[in-house]
């Protein structure tokens, strides 16, 4: 030991890296190595998870025969302007056309809650059905407005399918 300055200083240890400090350093950074490619990996596994998904939705809805004739059933009832079709949800006078209404629904509504929620690739889905969606909330609207007044209706009844279609709306498809 010495004094240098005010200091007493130790010069028999020495601050050098031994070879067994290394290694500790080199196995530390395989391992953050090998979480950040884990991590990454999983992250990459789960978005093709969610594309391959949506791509098997997209193919199951063109041959979902009760959607696809839900929607012809629809479609026929709008007549003009894309009036309201809530006097089509009576039970008794309508069952079929009211069973057609609340079948597209719901399906829309499913689809949009899978999107906004991120299960649905986005992305995949507006590029196949954007003008549809945007199609179906424009013919749809009132009569949802009529279903949420309604006495057992509720202000949340397909709120997914109308912040998804005003979304896209707002921000449609881009010519390619």
């Amino acid at each position: 030991m010495h004094l240098q300055g005010a200091f007493l200083m130790d010069t028999t240890t020495t601050n050098s890296i031994t070879l067994a400090d290394w290694l500790l350093i080199i196995q530390a950074v395989i391992l953050f190595l090998g979480l950040g490619f884990t991590a990454l990996s999983i992250r990459n596994n789960k978005n093709d998870n969610r594309r391959m998904a949506t791509v098997d939705l997209i193919l199951r809805q063109r041959f979902n025969e009760e959607l696809n004739k839900s929607v012809e059933t629809v479609y026929n009832l709008i007549q003009g302007d894309f009036p309201s079709l809530h006097q089509y949800l009576d039970k008794k006078q309508y069952p079929e056309e009211r069973k057609a209404i609340l079948t597209l629904l719901n399906y829309r509504e499913f689809v949009a809650v899978g999107i906004n929620t991120g299960v649905i690739d986005e992305k995949i889905y507006k590029r196949s059905f954007c003008n549809i969606i945007i199609r179906d909330w424009k013919m749809l609207c009132q009569t949802i407005e009529a279903i949420r007044n309604s006495e057992k209706g509720h202000a949340t009844n397909f709120q997914d399918f109308e912040k998804l279609a005003k979304r896209w709306k707002r921000k449609t498809l881009k010519k390619m």
